[in-house]
């Protein structure tokens, strides 16, 4: 059967029907069997076309809708992160200006601990507590050294003649 064929059926499988409520008519042949079931197949299969066609159109305009959310969503995430351009920059900045404020702080606590002059906290080297210390206390062992000092007058008896002797006790009596 040729789809010119199916229509014309069809046609008549309605008119048939309409027939139908007015009173029963059974189906005697093959081919009036096939032209029932092919119209109720046709009516069933446009049904099921109409409803695919609706709903992918509201699947679509539902994914047309999130699509733009999320595209409007992504230039604000965008732009916010713009504004944070350059902030780990600032924000190493910061950790090594504490970092500077916290070794100062050592350094000073250092200085007077060990009773130096706090001209000398600059001159301390090293990046923690430890290796300042240790600095300090070569500082203060520098300081502090027993180095025997020159004498103001000489501590040695120089063997003097009788006339030089005589010459120092004259100035020393004056």
């Amino acid at each position: 059967m040729n789809e010119k064929e199916v229509v014309e059926t069809n046609e008549t499988v309605e008119t048939e029907r309409m027939d139908e409520k007015k009173s029963f008519n059974p189906i005697m042949t093959q081919e009036e069997y096939n032209n029932r079931i092919g119209y109720r197949l046709n009516k069933q299969k446009n049904e099921l076309e109409r409803l695919r066609h609706e709903e992918v159109g509201n699947l679509t305009s539902k994914h047309e809708k999130e699509c733009s959310t999320l595209h409007t969503t992504i230039e604000r995430l965008e732009e916010k992160l713009k504004s944070y351009e350059g902030i780990d920059i600032k924000i190493a900045d910061y950790e090594k200006k504490i970092h500077n404020y916290e070794l100062n702080e050592i350094k000073r606590n250092i200085v007077d601990e060990y009773h130096l002059p706090r001209e000398l906290m600059s001159r301390l080297q090293g990046e923690d507590e430890e290796t300042l210390r240790h600095d300090a206390q070569s500082l203060v062992d520098v300081f502090n050294s027993t180095r025997p000092s020159a004498p103001l007058k000489s501590t040695e008896e120089a063997s003097e003649d009788e006339k030089t002797k005589a010459y120092k006790a004259l100035v020393k009596n004056i």
